[in-house]
């Protein structure tokens, strides 16, 4: 039988892996078409990825301090969704202003659910008895995420949006509320 910890560990990796995959790393492979779809030198759009980024380290702290009070579970179920509209936002994207507001989202989304809210969330449920070196594995397997040439870039953008609810959410609703820390 499958123990509880197991399915927790699985299931923080395949919703990581799909939230790195749609926020983070979907730049690598669809930054430059996307600024020249908008008509921008690429630069205006990982600069604003890069915004995006430090605007995710400003919401840390007040996401961490959720975390401590309630849990990571819905919090991170919620970056999903956050996630998410910042891709589907991103692929309605016309020009400058819909780019600055899909990046913002996505640096709010980000701030919420990636590696510190999920590694405090586990932490918080866990606490010291869980090995960290199974949380390790979402990382190979964000690493073979690809999206496929054959739809234009609003389509892979609303995919991956997509994919963010239907394939994260499920699983961070589940289980029992986690324990409050004894600190």
């Amino acid at each position: 039988m499958v123990s509880r910890r197991t399915i927790v560990v699985a299931a923080l990796g395949a919703t990581q892996t799909i939230a790195w995959a749609s926020s983070y790393y979907m730049p690598a492979i669809l930054g430059a078409p996307i600024a020249a779809a908008l008509h921008l030198p690429s630069g205006v759009f990982f600069g604003l990825f890069s915004a995006a980024l430090l605007l995710s380290a400003v919401v840390g702290p007040s996401v961490g301090r959720l975390i401590d009070r309630h849990g990571g579970r819905s919090l991170l179920a919620a970056s999903n969704l956050v996630i998410a509209s910042g891709l589907i936002i991103l692929a309605e994207a016309n020009g400058i202003a819909g780019l600055v507001i899909a990046w913002a989202v996505l640096g709010v989304g980000i701030g919420m659910g990636l590696y510190d809210p999920a590694f405090a969330a586990l932490t918080r449920r866990h606490h010291r008895s869980y090995p960290d070196r199974r949380l390790r594995q979402h990382d190979r397997l964000a690493a073979e995420c690809r999206v496929s040439p054959r739809i234009g870039l609003a389509g892979r953008l609303s995919d991956l949006g997509c994919t963010q609810s239907p394939g994260c959410l499920p699983d961070k609703l589940a289980g029992d509320s986690p324990p409050r820390c004894t600190t």
